[in-house]
């Protein structure tokens, strides 16, 4: 049997390490499935993958800042101000590794960037629901191909790996 009590002992920050790992490792598996099997490759599936691998880059990064500040405000879900606060906190070149999910908004000015950055959808939340409520269909256009997300997973765990033997 396995239970919580294996972990009752490790810090809070290392909690949010594992558990990324955790989701980590399902999203790779799960993108694995639709990289060898046709029939697994529908929309359905991809966003199970990306929420998982987003829901993962979150948990790490609350996790690490965590590790350097224990009482950081943490209670949200936007990787951008996550990555954001991450970078503050961990400036040396160890710890740097391309964060995904986050949003690039080129040419357009701080105080649009910071007002579209409110508005715009969690990818865990985004991924996680078929529609934004009952009526409403997500904005945008979303696409996914399993084999080069595998490659993007890839380096995620790598910098999990790296940065998290050193937070």
């Amino acid at each position: 049997m396995i239970g919580n009590w294996q972990i009752s002992h490790v810090s809070e920050s290392q909690r949010y390490v594992l558990y990324a790992h955790a989701y980590l490792n399902s999203a790779r598996l799960s993108c694995e499935q639709m990289a060898i099997y046709e029939a697994q490759r529908t929309w359905p599936n991809a966003t199970v993958v990306l929420m998982l691998a987003a829901h993962s880059v979150e948990l790490f990064l609350k996790g690490a800042i965590l590790g350097r500040e224990s009482n950081a405000k943490v209670n949200h879900h936007r990787i951008d101000f996550l990555s954001e606060k991450y970078k503050q906190l961990y400036p040396e070149p160890a710890f740097e590794f391309e964060v995904p999910f986050r949003t690039e908004y080129p040419s357009i000015p701080e105080e649009e960037i910071q007002a579209l950055k409110k508005i715009e959808p969690v990818p865990s939340v985004l991924f996680r629901y078929p529609i934004r409520k009952p009526g409403v269909e997500w904005e945008g256009i979303h696409a996914f191909e399993a084999d080069d997300f595998l490659r993007i997973l890839s380096s995620v765990a790598s910098a999990y790996e790296r940065i998290g033997k050193a937070i």
